[in-house]
């Protein structure tokens, strides 16, 4: 049923843009149902394991995602899970383009500034998401080094910025209200 997995996956995604989560991952666990091995609805259900703070799920979620896809966003993400969950984070390939810049970060390659400069120079003309998307990721990587100080300050420059409803922003508003 693969027609039925996906519509459940992207019905899926628009709830989760409307703040709508646990009707969210009511459809990608109907979708995985209809396809186990679909792996937009494992990656969409690793995000919202992000959101509600459970990392163990989400990164065994995004490790189904990259036993059949090498999707560099999915990488990213895995990384953050591993480390949130307390396991060894899974190495990060070098990539040029965005989103490479933040597994640069990640991987201690990059400071926060050069990558703040990064997102920047790669902004959208529609808004500053890549600016929230490498502001969060600064937070994943403060936040098991003990860093909760500077973690929150991430997080709340990410919020500031006016941005549509997307995966990175509703993780850092979660992780500020576990703050």
């Amino acid at each position: 049923q693969p027609l039925a997995a996906h519509a459940l996956t992207e019905r899926g995604a628009a709830l989760a843009a409307l703040g709508r989560f646990d009707e969210a991952e009511a459809s990608w666990s109907a979708s995985l149902q209809a396809n186990p091995d679909y792996i937009w609805a494992h990656y969409y259900r690793g995000q919202a394991s992000m959101v509600h703070g459970r990392y163990p799920d989400a990164a065994a979620s995004f490790e189904r995602v990259l036993e059949r896809e090498d999707f560099y966003p999915a990488r990213l993400w895995s990384w953050a899970a591993h480390r949130r969950a307390g396991l060894a984070a899974p190495p990060l390939p070098v990539r040029e383009s965005w989103p490479g810049p933040i597994g640069a970060f990640l991987s201690n390659e990059f400071s926060a500034h050069d990558l703040e400069r990064e997102a920047s120079a790669a902004r959208l003309e529609i808004d500053d998401r890549r600016l929230v998307s490498a502001l969060y990721f600064s937070a994943q990587r403060l936040l098991p080094e003990g860093k909760q100080r500077a973690a929150r300050r991430a997080l709340r420059r990410a919020l500031a910025l006016q941005t549509p409803n997307h995966a990175e922003r509703a993780a850092a508003a979660a992780e500020l209200a576990r703050l």
